[in-house]
Formats: C-alpha cells, sequence, structure tokens
C-alpha cells in the first residue's frame, strides 16, 4: 500500500505535539521536541497556520529585544483529543481480546508481565531490592502511568484508573492486564515481594493491590 508522503507525517508530529500540551511553544521548542530542523518545523508551522490548524501569537516581553512567535493548536469542537483517540483504540483492543481470543485474560496478564518488567527499574546483576524498596519503585512506576498510588502497609491502592471507563465494563482484561504488570514489575526486581490480589473497584471505587 502506498504511504502518505514523508511532510504530511512530519506535518502532523508537529500538530500532534500542539494538541498535547497546553502551553503555546515556540520554533526551537517544536523542533527540538520533533527532532526536526529550525527551518523545517517553521515552514510546517506555516503551512499548519495557512490551513487553519494552529495559530500564532508573538510572546509578551518586557525587555527590549525581537519578541519569539508562539505556535498554539487550534481546537475546536470536532478535533478529536489524544485522551478520546487513545480511549477508542484501547476499546478496539480489549474488545478484541474479549470477544475473538480464548482466555483473553490471561493472556492480558502475560502481556502484563513484560510490560511490568520492562517499566520498572531493576536491580543490579546478582543483587535484589528489599521489601520496602520494591514497593516504593512498584508506586513510582505506576504514578509514572497516572495512577496516583498509594502505599499503605502491604497494600497499594491506585487512586486513578487512565483507563477507568473501559476496565467498568471489561474488568476481565483491563484489571488482569495492571494485575500482570505489577507481578512483572516485582519479579524483575527479585520476587521479594509478591502480590496476593488486585482487588478492583472496592466500595470506596478504587482498585487495591495486596501484597505478601
Amino acid at each position: 500500500m502506498k504511504g502518505f508522503p514523508q511532510s504530511s507525517s512530519k506535518k502532523q508530529r508537529i500538530l500532534n505535539l500542539l494538541r498535547s500540551t497546553k502551553d503555546a511553544l515556540n520554533v526551537e521548542e517544536i523542533a527540538a521536541s520533533t527532532m526536526l530542523s529550525t527551518s523545517a518545523t517553521r515552514n510546517y508551522l506555516e503551512l499548519l497556520v495557512e490551513s487553519n490548524k494552529v495559530s500564532k501569537t508573538f510572546q509578551d516581553r518586557c525587555v527590549v529585544g525581537r519578541p519569539k512567535v508562539l505556535y498554539r493548536a487550534i481546537i475546536s469542537d470536532s478535533t478529536p483529543t489524544f485522551e478520546a483517540s487513545y480511549q477508542f483504540l484501547a476499546s478496539i483492543f480489549v474488545n478484541y481480546f474479549s470477544s475473538a481470543l480464548e482466555n483473553g485474560g490471561e493472556k492480558a496478564e502475560i502481556i502484563g508481565q513484560e510490560w511490568g518488567a520492562f517499566l520498572v527499574t531493576k536491580p543490579l546483576p546478582f543483587q535484589s531490592f528489599n521489601y520496602s524498596q520494591s514497593l516504593e519503585l512498584l508506586r513510582k512506576t505506576f504514578e509514572e502511568m497516572g495512577f496516583s498510588p498509594q502505599i499503605q502497609s502491604n497494600e497499594m491502592s491506585l487512586l486513578n484508573c487512565p483507563f477507568q471507563d473501559i476496565a467498568i465494563n471489561n474488568p476481565e482484561i483491563i484489571c488482569r492486564l495492571h494485575l500482570g504488570m505489577i507481578k512483572g514489575a516485582l519479579k524483575a526486581m527479585g520476587d521479594t515481594v509478591q502480590v496476593s490480589d488486585l482487588i478492583p473497584f472496592t466500595k470506596d471505587g478504587i482498585c487495591k493491590a495486596k501484597f505478601k
């Protein structure tokens, strides 16, 4: 299948960046984030401005000198947000796992184990983290993913699930995926801690992982 022109993908890269940030950015910041040259970035930005996808303003400055041009994505009611796009994509995969795959929950947990082991900080060869170190590193890993975790004794509460809207209807897939991530992360850190259960949506509406 014939691909899109390379310039189209670079333009989209810039537009995606601007849509994902609340702050207006200058050319240098955009070029650095998209790994494009400053001149190419400036050209693509002008094309996006002409197509009414990006607006540009001048930086407010109280000092002598030429103010920098700032760029911001134009968001309309019909503009798909990243959150909505990823939620839609996640829904497609979850529906496939739950309906088209046999033992979809088990497969989701296996995938979670691989990713949990990949994402977590691992100890040096022939070393392992102790109980408290493992839990703290696990907490940091899930914090970076947006779960707002809290550790209390032998329990981790996930105060915010980024996939809650999907998980409510598909706990067998999403929650098993997260359980697998916890298992994989703990094993990669030396298996000092083991997860005994992940309870989704307890009476206070949060998920809780219990350790032993």
